[in-house]
């Protein structure tokens, strides 16, 4: 927990005070490329790909945490479980709205469909993405290697899950979303339940399931947004191309009435 907290000063300290400066002279600080002004840890591309390999690396030591360290004190051992249980679920949220932004205040082509258009930068801002959700899944699977022998976990976990979707729902009907933009996160963990639940060894078909079914969440999201993206733009040059035509007209008729 303090190294979390050490690393996240760090890195808070580096943003604010733009170190090192040479990164911020760099292609990925180009704000014609990539930039979101209402984000402060995900500024630019170069900062998504920094802190997404840094979330990444912290998932990889709590998830090489020995299962049986715990903390003597029950309420503190408690409140560090519902911590991370907010923390996954809070993250799973920031990666939408990640590859929201990554699609919508760029200038960088996501469309899976049309490899021809990708770039380098194209490759970085999946790459990120790919980065935070595996670093999602190692915090779930983490999560359920401590608490699935547990006698109540199956209640427990059918529970979270019915929860989810609920929440998901309401979420999605408020912002007028897909209901799917806020239940991938299920997706994961039923995959980890299941390989933890038969003890599955991690062996070249089980790791393969995971990363296709990563590509999948993925490449779904991207592609919703950047149609998305897509036909706010086309609206936008048609509203446009119409306020032009209405002032052509108007002063035609202005000349009509004058004559």
């Amino acid at each position: 927990m303090c190294s979390f907290v050490g690393y996240l000063a760090i890195r808070s300290l580096m943003i604010y005070f733009k170190i090192p400066v040479a990164f911020y002279n760099a292609s990925l600080y180009d704000a014609k490329v990539f930039a979101d002004a209402s984000s402060f840890y995900f500024s630019y591309l170069g900062d998504i790909l920094i802190n997404s390999a840094l979330i990444f690396f912290i998932a990889t030591l709590i998830y090489k945490i020995p299962k049986g360290v715990s903390i003597k004190s029950t309420f503190w051992q408690l409140f560090a479980d519902v911590l991370f249980v907010i923390i996954i679920i809070l993250s799973s949220l920031q990666i939408r709205l990640l590859i929201f932004s990554l699609v919508n205040n760029s200038t960088i082509s996501y469309n899976i469909n049309d490899l021809f258009n990708f770039s380098a930068y194209s490759l970085i801002g999946i790459l990120s993405v790919g980065f935070l959700i595996f670093a999602f899944y190692l915090c779930v699977e983490k999560f359920i290697t401590m608490y699935i022998d547990h006698k109540n976990f199956l209640g427990i976990l059918f529970a979270f899950l019915i929860t989810c979707i609920a929440t998901a729902f309401v979420l999605s009907k408020s912002n007028q979303s897909h209901v799917f933009d806020y239940l991938w996160p299920l997706l994961l963990v039923l995959v980890s339940y299941i390989l933890r639940r038969f003890k599955a060894s991690y062996n070249f078909i089980n790791i393969g399931v995971i990363v296709l079914m990563s590509t999948f969440i993925v490449s779904t999201l991207f592609n919703k947004y950047e149609q998305l993206n897509k036909k706010q733009t086309y609206e936008a040059i048609s509203l446009g191309l119409t306020d032009r035509q209405d002032v052509i007209a108007e002063n035609e008729f202005n000349k009509i009435k004058d004559a």
